[in-house]
């Protein structure tokens, strides 16, 4: 008796979902900035560090002092008005406790 054994290459419906699967991650990478999709290219196909140190002009270490100075003033402003919030809402409850304990 002759041994017969399945086919192990994937099957019709197999290959479909595949394609469908390949489809579906294109249409995602489409959508990365170009910066983003060439260093996954470089990273994947030609296995180069995703990391390549680029200098930066002057121009560009304006722009992140700016970017950093101003991020450091938005947090300042945050975390004033949440200890603000957080002052007012304790007089508050103060009062409100003072008021409600006052002897009658």
């Amino acid at each position: 008796m002759e041994h017969v054994y399945p086919d192990p290459s994937p099957g019709p419906d197999r290959q479909v979902e595949s394609q469908l699967e390949l489809l579906r991650v294109q249409a995602v990478f489409q959508t990365l900035p170009e910066i983003d999709r060439a260093t996954f290219v470089l990273r994947v196909q030609h296995e180069l560090p995703g990391d390549i140190p680029i200098p930066l002009t002057k121009e560009d270490k304006m722009e992140a002092y700016r970017e950093a100075k101003r991020l450091m003033f938005l947090r300042t402003i945050i975390l004033a008005g949440i200890i603000s919030f957080s002052v007012i809402a304790a007089l508050v409850l103060a009062l409100i406790r003072a008021a409600y304990f006052m002897p009658s």
